[in-house]
């Protein structure tokens, strides 16, 4: 099972949003990056991952078409799973197209492809979930506006915890090139 793609609803959020934590979710809330990729090592959530970390700093480039929306990051150990894949690392990465506008499903649908077309080709011998859930979301920074956004969930299996957390940075180094790849192509180059 080197990677399974699934394909989801999300409930709704709003954004910006307060910190959350509990026993699952440990969020400090939402930072706007937009063209602030200095302020990423602000973003707790980043700082134990590099693949994270190079996400946020392609999505909060001035030239991005893509922001980020909210990232988390965790990892656990499931009994009842194979050894080869007992110990799981994972989280998420919530994204919006720019400029922020009303739903473009069929925009969201394509980066989301784009994506897991990148992942296919890269996943190897890991062992990866990844769900692609597009979510309604309310921005309120001056007015408010309702859009969805692309609210990426993954996962990385392995037989060690340290090996799950190299797993899960090679499918973030594989998310941001599609997701690269993607915003790319929407800003038409």
């Amino acid at each position: 099972m080197p990677l399974i793609v699934s394909y989801p609803s999300e409930r709704g959020n709003t954004v910006p949003y307060p910190p959350l934590f509990d026993d699952v979710r440990r969020n400090h809330g939402f930072t706007d990056l937009r063209g602030k990729p200095e302020q990423i090592n602000q973003i707790p959530e980043a700082l134990e991952s590099q693949g994270l970390r190079e996400i946020l700093a392609m999505l909060a480039s001035e030239a991005s078409q893509l922001m980020s929306v909210g990232c988390d990051l965790g990892s656990h150990k499931r009994g009842g799973e194979r050894l080869s894949r007992r110990h799981w690392a994972g989280g998420y990465i919530q994204i919006a197209q720019l400029p922020l506008a009303p739903p473009n499903r069929a925009g969201l649908f394509a980066i989301a492809k784009t994506a897991e077309t990148k992942l296919r080709t890269q996943a190897g011998q890991d062992t990866w979930k990844v769900a692609f859930a597009l979510c309604p979301t309310h921005f309120k920074f001056q007015e408010l506006l309702e859009t969805e956004t692309l609210w990426i969930w993954f996962d990385a299996a392995a037989s060690g915890h340290e090996k799950a957390l190299l797993a899960r940075e090679r499918l973030l180094s594989t998310l941001k090139e599609g997701l690269t790849i993607s915003g790319e192509q929407s800003s038409g180059s």
